[in-house]
């Protein structure tokens, strides 16, 4: 089974940066190339900064030059596949064992904790029961590979310019306040589908 989060989404895109907040207003296709955009009727001055662009200055009906926004791909997150999951009448708190593996909806976080912990495991599903990570500090499990789950906890685009000791102790933090071991402890097996179920999943 394979989901799209975003169509078409993905490469060469670059994010314009809010340079007070941090915050991606938005991702374009390519780097402006005047002094002031417009974006939502709001002009900013522009400022290339490395990988992204800062924006600056923000002005309601203002000057400046129209932007092409690009598509960018995003980690397939919980609570959409919370909702996938009671679109096919499942609880949310339900792990199908179907056709040899184990659809626990978790999203890419969970996912990437139960791969950490042991559990072969995408955003949908895994290899064995996500529950065989029960009793595991979602911490400890997610210490060793912080890097690798820094970018799917939501961080904005300054967090690869702090310290890394910093890095490390947020995405801890993120992962504590996931809900990862309650999700994992609050799991209901649930043994097949129904064929509609079954077929809805498989165009997922």
């Amino acid at each position: 089974m394979q989901l799209h989060a975003n169509i078409g989404g993905g490469r060469g895109v670059v994010p314009l940066i809010d340079s007070v907040t941090g915050e991606a207003l938005a991702w374009v296709s390519e780097r402006p190339r005047d002094p002031s955009i417009m974006i939502a009727g709001v002009s900013y001055a522009v400022r290339n900064v490395g990988d992204s662009v800062e924006l600056s200055r923000g002005v309601q009906g203002g000057a400046g030059s129209r932007v092409r926004y690009g598509a960018r791909a995003a980690p397939l997150t919980r609570n959409a596949l919370r909702h996938l999951a009671r679109g096919v009448g499942l609880s949310d708190r339900a792990v199908v064992h179907h056709d040899g593996e184990y659809l626990h909806f978790g999203g890419a976080l969970f996912g990437k904790l139960l791969d950490l912990g042991g559990v072969d495991s995408g955003p949908l599903s895994s290899v064995r029961d996500p529950r065989l990570v029960v009793g595991r500090s979602a911490t400890r499990t997610g210490a060793g590979g912080w890097k690798t789950i820094e970018k799917l906890c939501g961080f904005g685009p300054f967090q690869r310019q702090l310290p890394e000791a910093i890095r490390e102790e947020a995405v801890r933090a993120t992962v504590e306040a996931s809900g990862f071991s309650v999700w994992l402890q609050e799991m209901e097996l649930v043994e097949g589908l129904s064929e509609e179920q079954a077929e809805v999943l498989a165009e997922a």
